[in-house]
Parts: C-alpha cells; structure tokens; sequence
C-alpha cells in the first residue's frame, strides 16, 4: 500500500507539472502541432508497454508495424479527421494480416486482434486528449483524471478499511468489500464533481 500511495503522488505531481506548464507555452504560443507530435509519441510508446511487455505480441515486425500506427494514427485523427484516420486503420488492418500470412507458423490469432485493437484503442484515445485540451482547455482535461483517480483511491480505501466486515452473515467478504468499494465510488463521485464545479467557477 505504501508504494502505490507514494508511486500515485509522484505520477499525480509529474502529471500536474506537464499539463499545466506543457500547454500553456505550447497552445498559448500558437502551436498545436507540438501536443499533437507529443501524444502520437506518448501512443506509440503505449502500445510497444501494452503489447511488448505484456507478452501479448510477440513478432518484432507486428509490434512495429503496430507502434508506428500508433503513432501516426494520432496524427491523422488530429490533423485530417476521423475518416482519413479510420481509412489508414483499415490499411494498417490488411497490412497486419498481409504480413501474418507470411509468419504464420509464429503467430497466433491472438496477436493479430491484440495488435489491431490495442493500437486503434490507444490511438483514439490520445487523439481524445488532444481534442479535449485544444478546445475545451486544460481544466477540462484534467477532470477526467481526477475523477478517475479520485473515485478509484476512495473505493480502494473504503474496500480496504471497511470491507474486513461482512454485512450480514451469509454474504461473502469479498462481496461486502465490493459494495463498500461501490459506496465509497459513488461519494467521491459527488465530493470531487461539486468541488471543481466550484473550482471552475472561480477561474
């Protein structure tokens, strides 16, 4: 426990420092082009970390073939729209069966649908980020994470201290902690949403 509170506070402080200083000289100063290139990395590098070194793929040339779709996916959606990018999806997809076919024997069906839907997973997501900062700001933005780190910290903890006690005899304990876990969701759901209502109102 004591790691991941102490690994969360540097990644929220990390975190807090790149969004708030990062985009302020980036968009204010007119160039959108540089979040855009840092996220087509940041998909990039996401997906070698979810296909590589999860072991999903194995092949060196699908895990290429799927870092650099990654990475140029962003950049499409971003730059040109959804439909140029689904079209380079959709080439990427025949690309990645052209070339199981010549290595078959080494790859399972596994790895095809993992590489396929991991990269178009990521990239979307990245080009979500994008789209949210450059148009609706950093604050925006920043909403998603807190709610998703404040509702996961609180049903962590409440599982954690109150979930040792079952609610009525003959349910489990593991059960009793997901109910306490789903309490303690649904409270940091209305603490944090009122409290950067009023955040946001002040700016």
């Amino acid at each position: 426990m004591k790691t991941r509170i102490i690994s969360a506070a540097v990644g929220i402080v990390l975190f807090l420092a790149v969004i708030f200083l990062s985009t302020d000289l980036i968009l204010e100063n007119g160039f959108p082009i540089i979040l855009t290139l840092t996220l087509s990395i940041l998909s990039a590098v996401g997906a070698y970390e979810m296909l590589h070194n999860t072991g999903i793929v194995k092949n060196n040339i699908i895990m290429g073939i799927s870092c650099a779709m990654a990475f140029l996916l962003v950049m499409l959606f971003s730059l040109y729209g959804i439909a140029a990018g689904m079209s380079a999806y959709f080439v990427f997809v025949a690309v990645i069966l052209t070339v199981s076919l010549a290595v078959h024997e080494k790859t399972s069906y596994k790895e095809l649908v993992a590489s396929q839907a991991y990269t178009l997973f990521l990239s979307y997501s990245f080009y979500c980020i994008d789209n949210i900062i450059q148009n609706y700001g950093k604050f925006a933005f920043l909403m998603i994470f807190i709610f998703a780190w404040a509702t996961d910290t609180f049903a962590y903890f409440t599982g954690v201290f109150l979930g040792k006690r079952k609610l009525c005899p003959k349910l489990q304990r593991m059960k009793s902690r997901l109910i306490f876990q789903i309490v303690g969701n649904g409270a940091a759901s209305l603490i944090v949403a009122y409290s950067y209502q009023d955040i946001l109102q002040n700016q």
